[in-house]
């Protein structure tokens, strides 16, 4: 059995699930990701092996920052180069205008959830929905943007980077920066170039690996990829409390901790208070 992380650098036209099925299909391991690339997106993708998929949600709540392009003066259904054109309006701005336009996003604001998206709404998901032409009221969402960044000008398109909260749709922002600009938009190209500190160039694409013993050499350690949070050693009446689901007695910081045991990482920890922590996640007995 595998236990780790795995850091793919996904293929355009590829779900997130079907990298995680590959994956499956040779580790014959529980896989799961860590924040859904749609199918025309590339890049990085964080898939947990194993005992991995236990800390994905420690680990998709950076933020994310993403390349992207958007082509100005068309709409389309899916909001992307690969939907039917639903609108089409004159796109005559200037490079300042633009960048005005898209400063303006930086911060907290609502971002209407796109109708071809995973998001369920009563138990469906949007996409199904919207492929059966059933109207739904679609959810708004709370998103952050840290940056947004104009990498060049060009009509009809432009390309940006953007770092972003977890949750944002790159194709539902760079619609409202068309509309912000009275005219309308797609985008042509999402790659997902970092989350938090990991960068895409630390990965792999999943069609390069064609075995097990490729995908060992590959895998993570759980507490490598944790390495960001402090770390707590238990004696051995500590141990045989926490272990047990039990709050025992230690000084920390931070929300959460690495537990281990005898030099070998066992858990993850949730502070009580300054001076006791919880049994977050059991990983390792």
């Amino acid at each position: 059995m595998l236990d780790g992380i795995l850091l793919i650098d996904k293929s355009p036209g590829l779900t997130s699930s079907n990298v995680c099925e590959q994956i499956a299909k040779l580790t014959r391991s529980k896989c799961g990701h860590g924040g859904t690339l749609d199918p025309l997106a590339t890049g990085l993708l964080i898939v947990g092996i194993g005992k991995g998929v236990k800390i994905l949600n420690m680990l998709s709540n950076f933020p994310k920052t993403y390349y992207f392009e958007a082509y100005f003066g068309k709409e389309t259904d899916t909001l992307d180069s690969t939907g039917v054109t639903v609108k089409e309006s004159h796109a005559g701005f200037t490079k300042k205008q633009l960048e005005d336009v898209i400063e303006s996003f930086i911060g907290i604001s609502d971002q209407t959830v796109p109708m071809y998206s995973a998001h369920r709404v009563n138990g469906e998901r949007l996409y199904k929905l919207a492929r059966s032409n059933i109207k739904v009221d679609v959810p708004i969402k709370r998103i952050k943007i840290q940056y947004i960044k104009l990498l060049s000008y060009a009509l009809p398109c432009s390309s940006f980077e953007v770092q972003c909260s977890t949750g944002t749709y790159i194709r539902a922002l760079a619609r409202d920066i068309g509309y912000k600009l009275d005219t309308v938009s797609h985008v042509t190209k999402v790659r997902r170039i970092k989350i938090g500190e990991i960068d895409v160039t630390e990965s792999f694409r999943v069609e390069d690996l064609s075995n097990v013993e490729t995908i060992q050499n590959k895998l993570i350690p759980l507490d490598t990829v944790l390495s960001f949070l402090p770390m707590v050693e238990l004696n051995e009446s500590q141990y045989l409390r926490f272990v047990n689901g039990n709050f025992i007695q230690v000084s920390c910081d931070k929300e959460f901790s690495r537990v281990h045991y005898k030099g070998k990482f066992i858990a993850i920890a949730q502070k009580l208070d300054q001076t006791h922590i919880k049994p977050h996640k059991l990983l390792f007995k």
